[in-house]
């Protein structure tokens, strides 16, 4: 619990000084600078209360933080992540990783229909900064107990209101003071529906004087309105509108402001987060103008009062907690046990607060709820409660990407997906793609984490390739349509947060038929039993231009019942196993160097090979068919045998924000032995270069390569994620 000023009874007479910070977004981060220059100043601030950010900087600074720790909280976010609300990507579960990067628009579909979600973002992220940093006051449930008494404004949508928040859990009251209408999502408090209380009170003036304040220090950091040109963005609009409600009360507001502290921000707007530095800086200027009014009131009161500052700025994230009980509240579908076993947090021991932030990341991360909210409760006993609220995800959600490749063309890809579906942690998503080369994916996982799960996919898909010849390589011998449908069921477990182990048995159909040939090549229908086993590791940062991290795929397929095209008598079962990896590796800020390697042999095989478990190298599109790998400077599919081994590098330079430089160089090995992968055939060595954006569709690049195989430079374009 936090330690409360003891005033002298001269003290306690004394006129009190009220501190009101008002919203403006990312501009409200001027507040930090005023706020270090009333501190440097020795002003007794006796009550603080404020507005949105002003809310935010407020609160913090009411439980102690000081303006340098602010500022450097401040410094330290990355905030296109925070209001992005993405999910650490490492934080998600390998299932969910699998479906990462495939789609840039996602609307939710409930009572059978699509819906408009409350808020852009659901504000998690934010709701997770907020809990870590307001560490220092859990179990203090009255904000007049903080070392300095507080209060912040949220509105209540339904009816239009403003209310004042100075109770209660202040993650939460932060939240609603800053949950800008149609951005982030609403809150829910004491039963009322609660977003940013800028909508109707932007600079809560009569609210801190009704705590008790008598002179109040107004820092505001809203701008005049905005002219017809300056419209421009959605925020602006969305200010600009809600400024004609609230401008009585903000006017009045001002009449009872003593000290009114202006920031000139005219070049910066309320999503300006990246030039934090420079609004912390324009705030101290704008207090530093004020400082001679400031110290005038100062000095008129210390020839009647004692003005001692006996608040105590020295506060700092909570670094561990001894948790004594778990309550978990909110769950219907999802069991206790799938709870606890995604947070793994033991009882009667002390955990960090970074791991327990850590854990509800992973929950978070598991998709299977819309919202979590959680409290640490101090117990008489000692140690604390750690009570966790859920929203569970109700019904599904509705998704769209968007891909074009030189090799694949263009696609688009649409997405059904279910979570808590039949079981608690089950998981039913359809896939399918609409394009020159067509898929569908039905899949269902109960993925119940270390413990075995079981899923059941059913993926048909089919796409045009040229077959090239096996002495020429610039010869192409066979232009073919492939199709393939297959059913698997599965098992799998999650060893740990990035990799997981499973295997099943597979049932496959697959056609290959020949439109124009120069060799002779027969149409093929083959129904196949496959045994497959599969570890797959991954804890990439972000799977478009990743920074850090690696990730490895392995698969081995025992593939029966194949029959001999000419005698129809089935043969020896044909051994399958390809092992990829990729890493990333950060030399400073904007290089990052990716080595990478592949592995593929047919271990062992009969008289005849199905076509598709060959290894073909060529193109840059990641497919995850089979035995089909990129390669730099190679046509799609161009280089064909049983066995490869690929080694790669790449360099990824980005010379502006979300604009890269990509420089590639790769060599190959392959035979048709594998004992003779480096003697049979001489290697193969391509390189390129290319550019590209990361956009909200996916990644665009263009890529120029060749190789000491190929004629010449080659082309290759891509747009929108891989899938």
């Amino acid at each position: 619990m936090l330690d409360l000023p003891v005033f002298s009874q001269q003290q306690a007479n004394r006129p009190k000084i009220g501190v009101v910070l008002s919203g403006g977004g990312a501009k409200g981060f001027a507040h930090i600078g005023a706020l270090k220059v009333l501190v440097d100043a020795g002003v007794p601030v006796d009550y603080i209360g404020g507005t949105s950010m002003g809310g935010i900087i407020g609160g913090l600074f009411a439980i102690g933080y000081h303006p340098d720790s602010l500022q450097k909280l401040v410094l330290d976010q990355d905030w296109d992540a925070v209001l992005a609300d993405e999910i650490a990507r490492r934080d998600l579960s390998m299932a969910e990783k699998a479906q990462d990067g495939k789609y840039f628009f996602t609307l939710p579909f409930r009572e059978n229909r699509l819906q408009l979600p409350d808020g852009l973002v659901a504000g998690q992220s934010v709701y997770n900064m907020l809990s870590y940093f307001c560490s220092p006051a859990h179990g203090i449930t009255d904000f007049n107990k903080f070392k300095i008494p507080f209060l912040c404004v949220a509105a209540d949508i339904e009816q239009g209101e403003s209310v004042t928040l100075d109770h209660g859990y202040l993650p939460d009251a932060l939240r609603a003071t800053m949950a800008i209408p149609t951005f982030f999502a609403p809150v829910e408090i004491d039963g009322k529906l609660l977003v940013d209380g800028g909508l109707i009170n932007n600079f809560p003036v009569k609210e801190v004087k009704d705590l008790g304040a008598d002179i109040i220090i107004g820092i505001d950091v809203q701008g005049k309105l905005y002219t017809k040109k300056e419209l421009g963005s959605f925020f602006k609009i969305l200010d600009q509108a809600t400024s004609f409600l609230r401008r009585p009360l903000y006017e009045e507001a001002l009449k009872q402001t003593d000290i009114y502290i202006h920031p000139d921000l005219k070049d910066y707007g309320v999503s300006s987060f990246t030039d934090a530095d420079s609004i912390i800086k324009l705030g101290e200027i704008a207090a530093l103008l004020a400082l001679p009014q400031i110290n005038a009131m100062l000095d008129s009161l210390k020839r009647s009062y004692d003005l001692k500052t006996d608040y105590c700025l020295d506060s700092r994230p909570v670094d561990s907690v001894f948790i004594s009980e778990i309550v978990i509240e909110g769950i219907n579908k999802v069991s206790p046990g799938f709870v606890a076993g995604v947070l793994r947090l033991e009882v009667l021991k002390f955990h960090s607060l970074k791991k327990i932030n850590h854990s509800i990341n992973r929950l978070y991360g598991t998709q299977n709820f819309d919202k979590i909210n959680y409290e640490l409760i101090p117990l008489e006993r000692g140690g604390v409660r750690f009570k966790i609220n859920l929203e569970e995800s109700k019904g599904g959600e509705f998704s769209v990407g968007l891909h074009y490749d030189t090799d694949y063309r263009a696609a688009f890809l649409l997405n059904l997906t279910y979570r808590n579906f039949i079981f608690s942690g089950g998981r039913l998503f359809f896939d399918l793609a609409l394009g020159d080369n067509s898929s569908f994916t039905a899949d269902y996982l109960y993925d119940r984490g270390w413990k075995p799960g079981f899923g059941a996919r059913f993926q048909a898909y089919t796409f045009d390739a040229f077959l090239y010849d096996s002495v020429d390589l610039n010869r192409k011998s066979a232009s073919l349509r492939y199709s393939s449908a297959l059913a698997n069921f599965y098992t799998q477990s999650n060893f740990n947060d990035f990799s997981i182990v499973g295997g099943g048995i597979e049932f496959e159909f697959s056609k290959l038929k020949s439109d124009v040939f120069l060799i002779d090549l027969e149409n093929v229908n083959k129904f196949t039993t496959n045994l497959l086993a599969y570890i797959n590791i991954d804890n990439l940062d972000r799977v478009v231009y990743p920074r850090d991290g690696f990730r490895i795929n392995s698969t081995f397929k025992l593939i029966t019942g194949i029959k001999d095209t000419i005698t129809e008598k089935n043969v020896e079962p044909l051994a399958f196993f390809k092992l990829r990896y990729q890493q990333s590796v950060p030399v400073n800020k904007r290089l990052t160097i990716q080595p990478s390697a592949f592995f593929g042999s047919v271990l062992s095989h009969g008289t005849y090979i199905l076509p598709q478990y060959n290894f073909y190298l060529g193109g840059l599109r990641a497919d995850n068919k089979n035995g089909i790998y990129p390669f730099v400077g190679l046509n799609f599919m161009q280089v064909r045998n049983l066995n490869a081994i690929v080694g790669r590098v790449d360099l990824q330079y980005e010379f502006a924000r979300n604009f890269f430089v990509l420089p590639k160089y790769n060599i190959a090995f392959h035979s048709a032995r594998l004992d003779e992968l480096f003697s049979n055939n001489r290697a193969v060595n391509g390189w390129g270069i290319g550019v590209g954006v990361k956009t909200m569709i996916g990644p665009i690049e263009l890529n120029f390569m060749s190789s000491d195989v190929t004629k010449g430079f080659m082309a290759y374009f891509n747009l929108g994620f891989n899938f």
